[in-house]
């Protein structure tokens, strides 16, 4: 039983004796239901004695079974409990997004009204030139310069409504994109509340069929995309276009691009919404990190580069309350970083150097306190977190076969997958499990894919896994599959997409309704619907 899940039960080991008080060992228990409490306990002198008809066990293995039925049960209520809160999560994310759009669009309306008074102001303070006697003339005659007090008046007038007119349009347009936001969180909320209030809580999982239905596959791309990220609520995608990122508005499916940004020397390699607003964290192969940092609807500033690395970036991590940021690269370093959102910069606490290989992937648990890495020459590597946030290397995990990893992904708090990346290998997904203190490989878990002996997978689209609706999402070589936990603990694929390049790159929204990839071959971006049965 994994130590990730306690149970404890009240008896201590002076409660478990036998009803004649032998003080010796319990070594069998008679499943008998006319027999009670201790009665139903044998050491080995109530044995020799002892006649029943009832059925005995034992004590090892009924400590196991009830042992294992809690463990389940607490497994049950994690699953739930998870699922609820990532939903919670996203609404909070959305909360944020609309505190930020909020707090960005009063910051630049007092700025414009301190601009507009500067204007004025400067007005107030213009310096006019006269010619004396043209003024003495119009005081004997008692006139004005009427010209002049017009032209004042228009110059303010102008200065008026040039800005009247400039904080109106801001108001306008977050009154709409506020509107797109608060229905968004009211519809997060409704199926929140709706999930809960018709739904009864089941022991079984979703483990039925899923069809794909195409949306779009029109927005062609000849760059080179290597990574795609959807933020909290699905309404933005993030896409790499060489050493651009290109961001998209992203509804019911159908991209519209907004912009492209600026800011790496070479191909983009990994792209990370943040989960309490639409920052994102980008890795290059120029070896550098930059966080981009929303400013308005459409426009994000980057930071500096985070030049620590000294090979290209292959994966980036967020922990759930964006404070902390994972970064792994060929250079076969894992370095962890401390994140301020607010002011968009990072500082780097720690470095693992514990690889002798390039990194392909890492994964947190879903407590954040085991992170894992794969990559070249058979290598999977475990850390723990200590009580005080420092990652210290707990094992180097032994494999059934000696080829290498492309991707992880922890798909339970005490469970993880593996993708194997060989060329001659067992095109296979692996299940590791935590027993005994450590994680161990279960072979009778094995997921098949097809058998592609004909070229590596590549490590870029990293696994997705979606608890509430339990659909995992893996790019193996030439396919995208799409896996499902089965009631007796295995997985199934449940649908599988036939590429013509094993450098397709894609991922799924938060909520699992819609796949987006893009594939060298064709160099278009497809979109399906998933539905879930």
């Amino acid at each position: 039983m994994s130590t990730l899940i306690n149970s404890t039960m009240i008896e201590n080991d002076f409660d478990l004796q036998c009803s004649k008080k032998h003080k010796l060992p319990i070594q069998m228990v008679v499943l008998d239901s006319k027999l009670t409490n201790n009665e139903r306990l044998l050491c080995s002198d109530c044995l020799e004695n002892f006649e029943s008809n009832g059925k005995m066990v034992g004590l090892t293995k009924v400590l196991q079974i009830i042992d294992d039925k809690y463990s389940k049960l607490i497994q049950q209520n994690l699953n739930l409990t998870s699922s609820t809160i990532e939903q919670i999560e996203m609404i909070q994310g959305s909360l944020f997004e609309i505190k930020s759009n909020f707090n960005q669009t009063i910051d630049q309306l007092i700025g414009n009204s301190e601009e507009w008074i500067k204007f004025l102001y400067q007005e107030g303070q213009k310096t006019y030139t006269y010619s004396f006697f043209e003024e003495l003339e119009l005081l004997i005659q008692n006139q004005q310069r009427e010209d002049l007090n017009q032209q004042i008046l228009k110059e303010i007038q102008y200065i008026n409504l040039s800005w009247i007119t400039k904080i109106i349009h801001k108001v306008q347009q977050f009154n709409q994109n506020s509107k797109t936001q608060i229905k968004n969180l009211r519809q997060q909320i409704i199926s929140l509340v709706t999930n809960y209030q018709t739904k009864e809580i089941k022991q079984n999982k979703q483990d039925g069929p899923i069809n794909l239905k195409l949306i779009n596959n029109t927005s062609y791309q000849s760059d080179d995309c290597f990574a795609i990220s959807f933020n909290n609520i699905g309404s933005l995608m993030i896409s790499g276009c060489g050493k651009f990122i290109k961001l998209w508005e992203f509804q019911n499916g159908n991209t519209n691009e907004v912009l492209k940004l600026k800011g790496h020397n070479d191909t983009i390699r990994c792209l990370s919404f943040t989960h309490s607003n639409n920052s994102f964290i980008s890795g290059s192969g120029d070896c550098s990190i930059r966080c981009w940092k929303q400013l308005n609807f459409k426009s994000w500033k980057s930071s500096e580069p985070y030049n620590d690395h000294t090979d290209q970036i292959e994966c980036i991590l967020l922990s759930k309350d964006d404070t902390q940021l994972i970064s792994s690269s060929q250079d076969k370093s894992i370095k962890i970083w401390s994140f301020d959102i607010n002011k968009n910069e990072m500082k780097l606490q720690q470095t693992l150097n514990e690889s002798k290989h390039c990194l392909n992937s890492i994964s947190l648990n879903f407590s954040e306190t085991i992170l894992v890495s794969c990559g070249d020459q058979n290598e999977i590597i475990v850390w723990g977190k200590t009580k005080l946030n420092y990652w210290e290397y707990l094992n180097t995990i032994t494999q059934s076969y000696n080829e290498y990893g492309t991707k992880v992904c922890f798909l339970k708090d005490d469970q993880f997958i593996w993708i194997s990346g060989d060329i001659l290998s067992g095109n296979q997904a692996r299940i590791f499990q935590f027993q005994g203190g450590k994680f161990i490989e279960n072979t009778s878990q094995t997921i098949e894919l097809e058998n592609d002996n004909e070229c590596y997978d590549l490590n870029l689209f990293p696994i997705v896994h979606n608890k509430e609706q339990n659909i995992i999402l893996i790019r193996h070589k030439f396919n995208i599959y799409l896996l499902r936990e089965q009631n007796d603990g295995s997985y199934k694929i449940v649908q599988k997409v036939k590429q013509l390049s094993n450098s397709t790159q894609g991922s799924m929204t938060k909520d699992a309704k819609y796949l987006t990839f893009w594939d060298s071959n064709q160099k278009i971006y497809t979109t399906y619907e998933i539905e879930s049965k």
